[in-house]
This record gives structure tokens, sequence and C-alpha cells, in this order.
């Protein structure tokens, strides 16, 4: 059985990363940068709750977290 890497299905499958930034202009420069990289990104979300809600659908490859998500300076 060939993968799909390898030609199998005629197309390679498109790396997911699942974004989770709650402030907006870092957010979208992150969807941006990951897109022109050539992945398909999932969100972004402000919340870890949006983000698990993402993922009853989705099984993304990576994520980039904010960790600091939710915290006001």
């Amino acid at each position: 059985m060939m993968s799909e890497s390898m030609g199998g299905s005629g197309q390679e499958r498109e790396r997911c990363v699942l974004v989770v930034e709650d402030e907006l202009f870092i957010a979208i420069e992150l969807k941006a940068a990951l897109a022109e990289a050539g992945f398909r990104v999932l969100g972004p979300v402000g919340s870890a709750s949006d983000a698990l809600d993402l993922l009853h659908d989705e099984r993304p490859h990576a994520a980039v977290l904010d960790v600091n998500l939710g915290v006001r300076k």
C-alpha cells in the first residue's frame, strides 16, 4: 500500500496547524506566515475552549499556542 506522500492518491495531504492566540494582530500575522509557508491554518481562535471545539472535527499536525492566553497586561 502506497502512502499519500508517495503518490498513492495523486496528491499530497496539506499539513494543518492550529493557531490559538487572543491578540488579534499577532493571530493575523501568524496565520499569514503559516499560509505563506504552505500550511493550512485551523483558526486562529482566541480561547482554549474554542480550540477544543475545533478539535472535535479536525486533527491538526501541529499547534501554535499563546502561553499567556487570557492574561491581560
